[in-house]
């Protein structure tokens, strides 16, 4: 059974501290919050086992690519449609939103003919789908990795932070590859467990590991139910600037409190913020702080996120909490069936070659 219960400041802090250093041992974490070891230890086992906080890993190669896919339903069939979605391994996110479309996917491809056969072949012929329309992530100036809850006071983000910056090295994707899948179900095994696994000695392993801390081509995230962590509300605003100005008004965005994730995108709107917020009306109070703050940016379209589906691979309920795992895949174009969803045996052969999709 999950614990609907809300989170207090010291799980709050403890999801902060793990997002900052997800592999650091909890004797090190303790001393940062003020408490032993084993206290921490049981507090972050009851949230990860209720579906409160959770962490992921996942590899971000340099020439993969990123697209929101916009999708209108047939009335009523939006939590049918995500239910469906959510087994496709190259769809990272699922939204379920108010607006002129029901739901927002996060999709991920090795490049943009795979992409658009993807979206053409795996969504746009379900049933349940009237219209897609996709954009393209350009940049990113803020991804929901780098997203604190400001639950750590300044000497202990100092701390935590002082560790190699991240982007300073290229990982080593053929070793991501062979060892995500373990660090996925569990980010923060052991050195021996993965020892055991892959048959590599310990010290390739610390040392390849820590190279992989240091990349930005490799990320372990912690993840929480926002909900009970008391973000009621996830706004999702389309915006146009200047082209010149984009990237000081991304980074600057990007800056703001509330702001989880900020990219540019193609279209009419060429940027998105979405803010994690406490209640609806600052959504209003968000408005107002764009309009004073930049003087040329239009706010297109906004958005409320009244579901968050699929988040990186976890599915999740209505509140935010973590229900199951399903992994997650760059499109990849040998891997393209007729369907995937509807029960055509055409999809027999990428499980067969990529396993499970549900596990």
């Amino acid at each position: 059974m999950h614990d609907f219960t809300t989170m207090d400041e010291q799980d709050l802090a403890l999801v902060d501290a793990l997002q900052l250093r997800p592999r650091a041992s909890w004797s090190e974490v303790g001393r940062i919050l003020g408490v032993d070891a084993s206290t921490v230890a049981r507090r972050w086992e009851r949230l990860d086992s209720s579906g409160l906080a959770w962490m992921a890993a996942y590899t971000l190669p340099v020439d993969f690519l990123t697209a929101r896919v916009e999708v209108q339903c047939e009335a009523g069939t939006e939590e049918q449609l995500a239910r469906q979605l959510a087994e496709e391994p190259w769809i990272y996110i699922i939204d379920l939103v108010t607006g002129p479309y029901e739901l927002l996917l996060t999709v991920a491809a090795r490049d943009a003919p795979t992409l658009a056969s993807l979206v053409s072949r795996r969504i746009g012929r379900l049933a349940e789908v009237r219209a897609t329309s996709t954009s393209f992530v350009l940049h990113i100036y803020r991804e929901s990795g780098q997203w604190l809850m400001d639950a750590l006071g300044p000497d202990q983000l100092r701390s935590l932070r002082a560790t190699p910056d991240r982007g300073t090295r290229r990982a080593d994707l053929r070793f991501a590859e062979h060892i995500r899948q373990y660090l996925d179900q569990d980010p923060r095994i052991s050195v021996t467990e993965l020892s055991g696994h892959t048959g590599l000695s310990e010290t390739t392993l610390r040392r390849r590991l820590r190279a992989l801390e240091a990349s930005e081509q490799f990320s372990i995230r912690c993840d929480v139910a926002q909900a009970p962590a008391g973000w009621s509300t996830i706004a999702l605003f389309k915006l146009r600037v200047s082209p010149a100005e984009i990237d000081t008004v991304g980074r600057m965005i990007g800056a703001l409190t509330g702001v989880r994730t900020c990219y540019a995108l193609t279209g009419t709107a060429n940027l998105c913020a979405q803010f994690w917020l406490h209640s609806q009306q600052e959504i209003l109070e968000v408005e107002a702080r764009l309009d004073r703050t930049f003087d040329q940016l239009i706010i297109v379209d906004r958005t409320v996120i009244h579901w968050s589906y699929k988040r990186l691979g976890r599915v999740l309920d209505p509140r935010g909490v973590r229900q199951r795992r399903v992994p997650v895949e760059l499109g990849e174009p040998d891997s393209l069936t007729e369907t995937s969803l509807t029960g055509d045996t055409a999809t027999e052969p990428y499980l067969e070659r990529n396993g499970t999709w549900g596990s």
